[in-house]
């Protein structure tokens, strides 16, 4: 799928700064709707809102939400220009910009509804365990339809710039951020640490689990990978998570 094929075609119409946002008209209503179906294979209820937050799942109750705002474009027009799929039209039109970052976020909830399992208890751990499992859970998606590849390269260096730095982050941190920076420039905002910096043994130990649960078969699997982490780090799976603002989107 094409960044410039993402949209239901009328995304030209409606520029009158008194009309509806974007995401009430009928037509993107639709199509984010039948979205989610086809690409989940589920029916679940979905919620575009600025009230939401940027993105999640409720498998009990079968719905989705996703926030249209929640991640902002950069001002900077280097940075804008530096993320991978962003087309000169995203670069002037924040609604263009809105509505690609909207459907890769309906996107990355397919994948979870598609192929992940229950939260774990544990605030720690479920935080852990969800960050983790929103790397492996997109790259199954991609691997059954490669065109989303492109769409999951924006909205992750989107992203980027919405995150601390990774050489500054907290071990606990580092375990979402690397999803973003590790195949990220060091140009992108929060990318990979500087190759030239001293090695860090204990993040290398944990950065290989990391990389082991996004390989995973079951999230099952992820929650014992994650326990493994926990257990490296020195952390409890039952405390508030220590991430220095690092947030994911579901």
């Amino acid at each position: 799928m094409s960044i410039s094929g993402i949209t239901p075609g009328n995304r030209g119409q409606d520029r009158h700064a008194d009309e509806a946002p974007w995401w009430m008209s009928r037509a993107w209503i639709r199509f984010l709707t039948d979205l989610l179906l086809f690409r989940s294979r589920r029916r679940y209820t979905l919620t575009v809102s600025t009230a939401a937050h940027i993105g999640a799942t409720d498998p009990e109750r079968r719905r989705v939400e996703v926030n249209p705002t929640a991640i902002a474009r950069p001002v900077d027009p280097a940075r804008l220009a530096s993320i991978r799929g962003v087309t000169l039209t995203m670069r002037h039109d924040e609604r263009v910009w809105q509505q690609a970052l909207t459907t890769a976020l309906v996107e990355h909830e397919c994948g979870h509804i598609r192929f992940t399992g229950a939260r774990p208890q544990g605030e720690t751990l479920a935080w852990l365990w969800n960050s983790l499992e929103d790397e492996r859970q997109e790259r199954l998606l991609v691997a059954a339809y490669p065109e989303l590849a492109p769409i999951f390269d924006l909205l992750g260096d989107a992203m980027c710039f919405t995150q601390p730095s990774f050489a500054g982050a907290a071990p606990l941190a580092r375990c979402l951020l690397w999803r973003w920076v590790h195949d990220r420039p060091l140009g992108v905002a929060g990318a990979a640490p500087d190759p030239d910096l001293e090695p860090d043994p204990a993040w290398e130990e944990v950065r290989r689990l990391v990389e082991e649960a996004w390989g995973a078969s079951t999230s099952e699997d992820v929650v014992t990978i994650a326990r493994s982490i926990l257990a490296r780090l020195g952390l409890s799976e039952d405390a508030p998570p220590q991430t220095g603002g690092a947030a994911s989107w579901c």
